[in-house]
């Protein structure tokens, strides 16, 4: 039998691949809801033994976080890899430049994409404030991280893990924008929405705020730098796990995508 996915040989009579397990009967699904046609694979789907539990209840967890994270649909069309293969240099190269900068510069907030995190920001003071104004407060990173992260999810759910892991170097990214203004709790010297610092306001301060009622003001320099190097981990993670998806990719990609010549 040979694994319609992957190449991978192996036994007759499997329920998944040994290597890339993925599931037979639902990668054949899979692609004669994508059109393929007559049930073009190289292996029909092996069927279950009698009294065999249902295949959502057989595949192993390990083969289902394999087939979420590194799920391939293939042939993969070699112009989409190339677009693919662009963005995953400029987001290599312009996350190494904020990995090179020194933390006091803050360059990730000054970044064009913090204007992508300040409005998610802000909505998250909004819904997060009905929960009582701690929680308001503190919805403000709330917001700008779980979004970019319910996006890898969502991805990862419509087996996409290549835009998961875009959206993971996104919520890296999320966490560098926010190490400065937590670094800021004490010395409330960034200028905030409006104009202002939290020297000018009382109470304004996100992080002024929630870690004067911890009693954590003091740790705010070490917490500033744990969200930097959770936000650089983050990227790393996008970044490898993006490379090992182009290189599976590339393996795969379909020679003549404009289709057979007579």
């Amino acid at each position: 039998m040979i694994c319609p996915k992957c190449g991978h040989e192996q036994p007759d009579g499997g329920l998944e691949c040994g290597r890339c397990r993925v599931v037979f009967a639902k990668y054949e699904r899979m692609a004669a809801r994508r059109g393929a046609s007559g049930g073009a694979l190289s292996v029909s789907a092996p069927v279950p033994p009698a009294g065999a539990a249902p295949e959502e209840e057989t595949q192993s967890l390990g083969g289902w976080l394999w087939e979420r994270t590194l799920f391939i649909d293939a042939p993969v069309n070699p112009f989409f890899w190339g677009g693919r293969m662009v963005l995953f240099l400029i987001l290599l190269i312009w996350g190494l430049y904020f990995f090179f900068q020194p933390f006091a510069n803050g360059m990730a907030m000054q970044s064009v994409l913090h204007l992508v995190h300040l409005p998610l920001h802000e909505a998250g003071h909004v819904f997060f404030g009905f929960f009582g104004r701690f929680i308001g407060v503190m919805g403000g990173a709330l917001g700008q991280t779980l979004m970019p992260l319910a996006f890898v999810l969502s991805f990862l759910w419509k087996h996409n893990p290549f835009a998961a892991a875009v959206c993971l170097w996104w919520l890296g990214h999320s966490f560098m924008d926010l190490a400065p203004y937590i670094a800021d709790a004490r010395a409330l010297e960034l200028p905030l929405l409006g104009g202002v610092t939290g020297r000018d306001v009382p109470d304004y301060h996100d992080f002024e705020y929630l870690l004067g009622r911890l009693g954590w003001l003091k740790y705010d320099q070490v917490l500033g730098h744990l969200a930097e190097k959770t936000g650089m981990l983050l990227m790393t993670a996008a970044f490898v796990w993006g490379g090992i998806l182009l290189y599976h990719q590339y393996q795969q990609r379909d020679h003549e995508p404009w289709g057979h010549k007579d």
